[in-house]
């Protein structure tokens, strides 16, 4: 059975545009913190802290991302030529 936290956390994913994917445990001795993890239309895996969930932010941080990928997309190809020694 699914706890009240994560019904939160799966509601406020969905709301905000995203799908839920589950609770990546933090390890407290080493300073990390639990994550909520979640995905956008491109399917990329975005995490928020369990104290920034909400659909507001979901929705940001899919835009952030889907806008990192349409400038990625519009680039032009840029080739590395190496340069020969003198």
């Amino acid at each position: 059975m699914e706890s009240t936290k994560e019904f939160f956390y799966k509601e406020m994913v969905e709301l905000g545009g995203g799908r839920y994917q589950g609770v990546q445990p933090g390890m407290s001795e080493i300073g990390l913190e639990p994550l909520i993890l979640f995905c956008g239309p491109s399917g990329s895996t975005l995490a928020l802290k369990p104290a920034n969930v909400s659909a507001d932010n979901v929705r940001r941080a899919i835009a952030e991302k889907e806008a990192e990928y349409e400038e990625f997309a519009n680039r032009q190809e840029q080739i590395w030529q190496p340069v020969q020694a003198a």
